[in-house]
């Protein structure tokens, strides 16, 4: 299966966890078996944006949090447990402007999901908005398997995929 992860499984890789998604859960999802982890170049930059954002005021967090930053980007690069998928192309640009119209606020979240659309088979994702248009949407549905984390492990045990021993 092809994964897209959303941002917010990336984000412990650059020292954000989630009550959600932590490293340990990170570490898990990159040992399961039969599961190709793609990502798109937005939830890098989304990351780097959540940096900038969320340390106003706090130098020292900043720094360590930048340090982590470039870290995960060697992994991304450099690792090949992750492969980028294309930032942008005709068919996503398609696709994001229909999630526009179709009322996702969210830019980051409509390349996201519509890289997903045209390079993945599940998109990992915790999203409500997302998950909502989905809902609505039958092509969607027909092109695409939306997982949480939750809903993605449970889906693994059903089908007896286990991490790696």
């Amino acid at each position: 299966m092809r994964l897209l992860l959303d941002t917010t499984y990336v984000m412990p890789l650059a020292g954000i966890e989630t009550e959600r998604f932590g490293a340990g859960d990170f570490a898990e999802l990159c040992s399961v078996e039969g599961v190709r982890l793609l990502l798109s170049p937005a939830s890098l930059i989304e990351v780097k944006w959540l940096i900038i954002r969320e340390t106003r005021g706090q130098p020292e967090l900043r720094e360590r949090l930048r340090r982590r930053y470039r870290d995960m980007l060697s992994f991304v690069l450099y690792g090949g447990a992750i492969e980028l998928v294309p930032l942008l192309d005709e068919g996503i640009d398609e696709d994001e402007n229909r999630l526009l119209d179709l009322g996702v606020r969210d830019y980051f979240d409509r390349v996201i999901f519509s890289a997903a659309l045209h390079y993945a088979d599940a998109l990992l994702t915790e999203d409500e908005e997302l998950r909502d248009v989905w809902r609505r949407t039958p092509d969607y549905r027909r092109s695409l398997t939306l997982y949480t984390w939750q809903s993605l492990k449970s889906w693994l045990v059903r089908e007896g995929v286990s991490p790696d021993a």
